[in-house]
Parts: C-alpha cells; structure tokens; sequence
C-alpha cells in the first residue's frame, strides 16, 4: 500500500479519501502516438498487510487546462 501511495505522490496524482485498506486515485495520461490525452479513476484494493490484492479502473473526466 506504501508503495503504491508513494508512486501516486512522486507523480503528482491526488488520492481521494476512501474506505480502509483501499487507495483511490484519478491517473491522467497522454498517449504518445495519437498525442490524446485520457484519465482513469483507479480503485486499488489491499490486505490487512497492505499486500495489494485487485484493482478496478473506469474512464474519468480529465482535469480542465487552464492558461
């Protein structure tokens, strides 16, 4: 679980509060070959070790530019 929340955090991704032994998380990328940018909200379960045991990942809204 720390690692998981340390990675989020060295890239800049927000956690959202969420239920114990769960990381809650939106991911936003740009994909290199049609240069589009895409975001997903991603669910990471843990143990009560904080071994992670799933994930679920749906679609997102992506997070506005601003200039």
């Amino acid at each position: 679980m720390s690692r998981v929340s340390f990675f989020l955090n060295t890239r800049g991704y927000q956690t959202e509060p969420s239920a114990p032994h769960t990381v809650v998380a939106t991911v936003e990328h740009v994909d290199t070959k049609t240069l589009r940018p895409s975001a997903a909200r991603i669910t990471f379960h843990f143990d009560a070790n904080g071994k992670l045991l799933t994930y679920d990942m749906v679609p997102a809204e992506l997070t506005p530019v601003h200039p």
